[in-house]
C-alpha cells in the first residue's frame, strides 16, 4: 500500500500534513493574498472561514486517501506556505500531480525549488507511482524556472486546461512538467 508521510523534511523546511487549527496561520501566509492566489486554482480567501472550509477538505481527503496537503513551514514551525499532492488514477495506472504556493515575503529564496525537490524524491521511492507532474500558468514564467530547477522536464502547452479564477473566469493555457520512471 502507498505511504504518503505526515511529514516531510528538506534542507530548511518542513512540510507537515494539515491539521484542524492551521486555518489562521495559512490565512495570514498565503490564502488572503491575492498575490499568492493570482495563478492558483482557489479564489483568494476573503474570511477565514473560507480557509477553514478548505482546511476541513484538506483534512478529510488525506483520510480517503485521494489528496495530501501540507503546510510549508520554516523558523520553528511558522506557516509560509502550502503544498499538495493529488493522486490521479487512470486504469490501471497511478500518478500524482503537486503544486505549491509561498507566502510573497518567501519568494526568490529557492524554497519552492526545495518543495518541489522533496516531492521528486518523495516521488523515486513511492512503489507503484509511475508519474509525477504539476501544471503553471502560461503567465507565471518564475514557478516555470522552479520546476526547471528541480529536475522535472517541460512535456508541452496543455490549451484552456485550467481555471485560474483570480485572473480569468476562462480555462487558461498551462505548461505541463513531469518527472517519470
Amino acid at each position: 500500500m502507498l505511504t504518503v508521510p505526515g511529514n516531510i523534511a528538506t534542507a530548511r523546511l518542513t512540510l507537515k500534513r494539515i491539521r484542524p487549527g492551521d486555518a489562521p496561520g495559512i490565512f495570514d501566509a498565503y490564502s488572503s493574498r491575492p498575490e499568492v492566489a493570482r495563478y492558483m486554482t482557489f479564489p483568494v480567501a476573503r474570511v477565514i472561514a473560507d480557509t477553514q472550509a478548505f482546511v476541513d477538505w484538506a483534512v478529510a481527503a488525506w483520510e480517503e486517501r485521494h489528496s495530501y496537503q501540507f503546510t510549508i513551514r520554516s523558523d520553528g514551525d511558522r506557516i509560509i506556505g502550502g503544498c499538495g499532492l493529488d493522486q490521479v488514477i487512470q486504469g490501471a495506472d497511478r500518478h500524482f500531480s503537486f503544486g505549491y504556493c509561498l507566502s510573497p515575503s518567501e519568494w526568490n529564496v529557492g524554497y519552492g525549488t526545495e518543495v518541489a525537490a522533496a516531492f521528486r524524491t518523495w516521488f523515486e521511492s513511492a512503489e507503484g507511482v509511475y508519474r509525477l507532474s504539476a501544471t503553471v500558468d502560461v503567465g507565471n514564467p518564475a514557478s516555470s524556472r522552479v520546476l526547471e530547477k528541480a529536475g522535472y522536464a517541460f512535456e508541452g502547452v496543455l490549451r484552456r486546461w485550467a481555471i485560474h479564477p483570480n485572473v480569468s473566469r476562462e480555462p487558461r493555457d498551462v505548461r505541463m512538467y513531469a518527472v517519470v520512471r
